[in-house]
């Protein structure tokens, strides 16, 4: 493996590609061990299950290998490209573990002039992080691939084979589920709001 693979952002650039396309073994090398904290961390966003990490992460590493010369830098950077596969490898493993068609429509159980506004600004990733793996995993997964991971309803309704209603009202069902969660207002107020 020559260093020279590695750049300094730790970034997967077209050199690595371009050998993981003539399958040469140090490009294979160098695209995983480059992005592997990430597609693990893209993982364990959605599956809470941490002993079947590893072998999503293989599974996701097929598919990329097996496809590698699909990738068009020209319709998004690799790390888009890679982070598509993990979400929906991601998925595959949540639909074979449960069924996404029981989520529900929004219709009871929450006052219908409840806010959905979450303010984050004054809580660590972390803190939100460990909150969000105890949201149920329908919440939790629409929650993730909407405001993390940027799906629009309609990718999502698709993806989970569910309607676009039901997409929305699975997200408003976890707004409110970590509004309620999260501790009250500090005076430290950092970043942004959900």
């Amino acid at each position: 493996m020559h260093i020279s693979l590695f750049n300094k952002n730790h970034l997967v650039n077209q050199e690595v590609i371009d050998l993981c396309i003539k399958n040469v073994e140090s490009g294979h090398k160098a695209l995983y061990e480059l992005s592997v904290k990430y597609v693990y961390a893209v993982v364990s966003r959605y599956v809470k299950i941490n002993h079947v990490h590893k072998d999503i992460v293989q599974e996701i590493y097929a598919n990329v290998f097996s496809h590698i010369d699909s990738y068009d830098p020209n319709k998004g950077t690799f790390k888009v490209w890679i982070r598509k596969i993990a979400v929906n490898q991601s998925l595959t493993f949540l639909r074979k573990k449960n069924n996404f068609n029981s989520m529900l429509p929004l219709t009871e159980g929450i006052n219908k002039n409840f806010s959905t506004e979450l303010d984050l600004r004054s809580f660590e990733r972390e803190n939100v992080s460990k909150i969000l793996n105890k949201m149920p995993v329908g919440y939790k997964t629409v929650f993730m691939m909407s405001v993390i991971d940027g799906y629009n309803h309609d990718d999502i309704s698709k993806l989970l084979n569910i309607s676009k209603g039901t997409s929305r009202s699975q997200l408003n069902r976890a707004k409110f589920w970590l509004k309620n969660r999260l501790p009250k207002k500090t005076k430290f107020q950092a970043h942004g709001s959900l």
